[in-house]
């Protein structure tokens, strides 16, 4: 059994009893005991992560971190678009759900094209602001 729900959480799948047609669905506390600290932590977070609806879902963009995170919440603060990953803290645009774009629209950012550089964001940044120094 500990094979079988190791083996259910890393593909990411939901746990259901390995009999034949049975539907029901074991829980963490029926299994405590066979498990290792590591599986249940990783069953833990199973269990948190589709308390979080699909449709309300966004990943961190740090390809280091990939949270995942609920839209609504990370809504309920005012910040603009920017919002910091809850796990690694780097900061990000929740309406592209980019890594933050400083000084920089949303459209900005997206005409930069498909993995704009630091370098890309700063000469923009940098032509935004002397071009407004012209105006």
């Amino acid at each position: 059994m500990k094979q079988y729900v190791e083996a259910m959480l890393l593909e990411g799948r939901v746990l259901r009893c390995p009999h034949y047609q049975c539907e029901s669905k074991p829980t963490l506390r029926s299994f405590a005991s066979l498990l290792t600290p590591k599986l249940k932590k990783m069953w833990e977070q199973k269990i948190q992560d589709d308390s979080i609806p699909v449709l309300d879902r966004v990943y961190c963009p740090n390809p280091m971190c990939l949270a995942l995170m609920s839209v609504s919440e990370l809504s309920k603060s005012t910040n603009g678009h920017m919002r910091c990953c809850f796990k690694c803290s780097k900061p990000f645009c929740i309406n592209c759900k980019v890594p933050w774009h400083n000084n920089m629209s949303c459209g900005d950012y997206k005409r930069l094209g498909p993995n704009p550089t630091t370098n890309d964001m700063m000469l923009k940044t940098l032509a935004n602001q002397k071009m407004g120094a012209f105006m």
